[in-house]
Formats: C-alpha cells, sequence, structure tokens
C-alpha cells in the first residue's frame, strides 16, 4: 500500500493506493482529515509513510490547520491514520501530535509496528520553526500517544527519516541534524517507553551535507542506515553496518 498527497478542494488531502505485484491498483481514494467543528478541505494533509497491521494501514504524516479551534492559529502537526486495507474506511481515531508547551507544529516521516501500537519519527518546532527537535512516539491503537522522547535540539533542521524497532525494544531512528549550517546524517537508538538517553548513536563523517534518510535491522539486530553524505562537493551514496 501506498500513500501521497492528493489536490482536492483547493487543498491536499491524503491520497493512498493498494497495488497487487503486478504492480496493478486495486484500491484508490483520497482522506481528508476534518476535526470536530471545522470545514471540509480545511486542512493541508500529507502522507510519508505507511505500515500495515493485519487488516489495518496505520498512515503516518502531517495535517496543518486549525488543531486548537478558536482564533489559534494554523499549526503543523504529525498525523497517524489507521485505515481498513480493503476497503480504505477509517477504522478508529486519528492520532494527533499534541501540542507540547513552546512547540506547536510537528510532523511525522516513519513508522513501525509496536506490539501496543505504532512507533512514529519525525520532529517538533517551536512556533516559527526556528528551532527543531528530532521527535520519536509511541501511539496506542486509540491515536493516544503514550510515550515520546525528544532528541537533538538545534537552530536549524532536526528530523528523523525513518524507524525500525529491533528485537531488543528498541527503536532505531535514522534522520539528520543542522550543524554549523549544513544537515548531517544522524543514527540513534532508544527503549520505547523508557524515558532516559540515548542507548548509542552515531553521525555519519564528514564537513559536507549528509542525511540518513532510512533504516532496516536483521534477524542479527545489525543496524544498517542509507543516506548519502558529500565529499569534495560530490553527494555520494552510504550504506553503513552498525552495531549497536
Amino acid at each position: 500500500m501506498t500513500a501521497a498527497p492528493a489536490g482536492v478542494m483547493g487543498d491536499w488531502d491524503i491520497s493512498y493506493w493498494r497495488i497487487n505485484a503486478a504492480g496493478e491498483q486495486t484500491l484508490g481514494d483520497t482522506f481528508d482529515y476534518i476535526p470536530p467543528d471545522q470545514p471540509e478541505h480545511s486542512f493541508f494533509d500529507l502522507a510519508n509513510d505507511v505500515v500495515i497491521d493485519g487488516d489495518v494501514a496505520w498512515i503516518v504524516g502531517m495535517s496543518k490547520g486549525k488543531h486548537d479551534g478558536g482564533d489559534k492559529p494554523a499549526y503543523l502537526r504529525g498525523v497517524l491514520v489507521p485505515m481498513n486495507l480493503h476497503t480504505a474506511a477509517l477504522v478508529g481515531p486519528v492520532g494527533v501530535a499534541p501540542a507540547d508547551n513552546g512547540w506547536p507544529q510537528s510532523a511525522f516521516f516513519g513508522a513501525a509496528l509496536h506490539p501496543q501500537g505504532v512507533v512514529t519519527t519525525g520532529y517538533r518546532c517551536d512556533e516559527t520553526c526556528s528551532t527543531y527537535e528530532i521527535l520519536t512516539s509511541r501511539y496506542g491503537v486509540d491515536g493516544k500517544r503514550v510515550w515520546f522522547e525528544n532528541d537533538a535540539t538545534t537552530v536549524g533542521l532536526a528530523y528523523g527519516s525513518d524507524v525500525v524497532l529491533d528485537s531488543q525494544g528498541r527503536a532505531l531512528v535514522a534522520g539528520a541534524v543542522t550543524q554549523n549550517g549544513k544537515l548531517r546524517g544522524y543514527v540513534f537508538g532508544r527503549k520505547v517507553d523508557v524515558l532516559g538517553p540515548v542507548v548509542f548513536d552515531h553521525w555519519y563523517p564528514g564537513v559536507g551535507p549528509s542525511e540518513a534518510l532510512g533504516v532496516v535491522r536483521d534477524a542479527y539486530d545489525r543496524i544498517f542506515p542509507a543516506g548519502y553524505i558529500t565529499v569534495s562537493g560530490e553527494t555520494q551514496a552510504r550504506i553503513t553496518l552498525i552495531h549497536g
């Protein structure tokens, strides 16, 4: 199943397709996030990743609108949308990242299944999005956040692009953090549902721009982040083996 943005009625809605092994589309529709007491197509929605658990496709992304109601500004917030894999019907409440004190904006870029819900990664930022933090969270099947940690607070962009869980219950996050005006690839691990420091981290080498864009792990919990580095002004793909 894939998910992406679609332009509908002047805004962007989440668009999703189910595609079979032959590359044929067997399901396609759009989803417009509409909180209570808000008009249709008043929120700008975007999907970034999807994970499947049985008959449920959990779509993660972001939605910009007046999440806080009243005369509060329109903010960008990470969203988690549970869809029926066969009908595309909404099968539960939409999870929306809370407005943490001083950090009213957020986005989700990656997701991983957890025995008690879904783990997400992305960012949160201040009101003007001049200062960012990598945000890693766990949401229950009821759409409510039950755990989160923030990392790499910086002036400039910082985000988690992908997350995977290992057999030790750790969330392995790939992303990037602004250092000296340039993005630098960053990979770290956290124990889900545990507050405290990271259990390991790894920075991409070099002084040029770099990003860790994806991460997988094998049966032995060896960690393989992938992304790019910049050497002598040229971008090079990079896959790394980490024993975390």
